[in-house]
């Protein structure tokens, strides 16, 4: 069974919780900002700003993908509250309807995201060090881990696209880390590949940024490849600033590396132990 040919990732609206998160790094307090830290993470429902976010991404899709692909879409969503009011609020052609999917929530940030910003370094500040050193490989207090909880459930996700979804279109309504963790794996990623572009600003997944893999080449419709081997991402409120200028890339990652090849990434990082004379 083969992948969607196309497959589309957009990330929910701006939350109640990004409001205070970026507050809390201008060093700004709001005067919500318990009430929000007390709501379970799933109860967590759009601002007043992220309502407006989804309509403009149903309008790219409608725009540059085609009503009646849309409606023949499978389509997911988070069961997160923010999720689903995303999904509602994309004014897409519904089809068969939304179907909601555990394997594709946010990450858990466990006890460690409960607190602000100010106070996980003060109470754990072990975790701190670990996020900010070593991110993709760092399980938070309580909570998980990209690279092995989420990774899994990512990888279970798209495996079952090929049974649901192969050979038609899919859409997913997920959070940011979870789509950093689709990346990792059809982009075929290293760590030091995924800390690189994590770290990188002009990659930033925005609330409600589009991500479109396709086994359709952009240049050439005959040409469809077995595997998602093209990649896109949107800003729909501001095409013109997308990563990449929102331009296509082709993702030429080859699985199989040579041992030259493995060589030369494992001298990148230099031994701590000096060898015996």
């Amino acid at each position: 069974m083969s992948m969607p040919i196309n497959l589309f990732l957009v990330r929910h609206g701006e939350s109640e919780a990004n409001v205070i998160q970026d507050l809390l790094k201008e060093g700004k307090k709001h005067p919500n900002q318990e009430a929000v830290f007390a709501t379970p993470d799933w109860q967590i429902k759009l601002s007043q700003k992220g309502e407006t976010q989804p309509p403009i991404a149903g309008k790219w899709l409608i725009e540059n993908v085609g009503k009646a692909e849309i409606k023949a879409a499978k389509k997911y969503h988070s069961p997160y509250i923010r999720a689903r009011q995303t999904a509602a609020l994309l004014g897409i052609p519904e089809g068969e309807g939304w179907l909601s999917d555990d394997r594709i929530v946010e990450r858990s940030w466990g006890i460690y995201g409960t607190l602000p910003l100010s106070d996980q370094s003060e109470f754990f500040p072990m975790t701190t060090q670990l996020k900010e050193n070593n991110p993709w490989y760092a399980a938070l207090e309580g909570g998980e881990s990209l690279s092995s909880g989420v990774l899994l459930r990512v990888r279970n996700f798209l495996d079952s696209l090929h049974r649901e979804a192969g050979d038609g279109t899919a859409i997913a309504v997920a959070h940011g880390e979870l789509i950093w963790v689709v990346r990792y794996v059809l982009e075929r990623m290293t760590p030091e590949r995924w800390q690189d572009l994590d770290a990188d600003k002009s990659q930033k997944v925005r609330n409600c940024t589009i991500l479109q893999y396709s086994r359709v080449n952009p240049n050439d419709s005959t040409d469809i490849d077995k595997r998602l081997r093209w990649m896109r991402m949107i800003y729909p409120d501001n095409p013109a600033n997308s990563p990449n200028n929102g331009e296509w890339i082709e993702l030429n990652e080859p699985k199989y590396k040579t041992n030259d090849e493995l060589m030369k990434q494992a001298a990148k990082y230099p031994g701590k132990i000096k060898p015996k004379k």
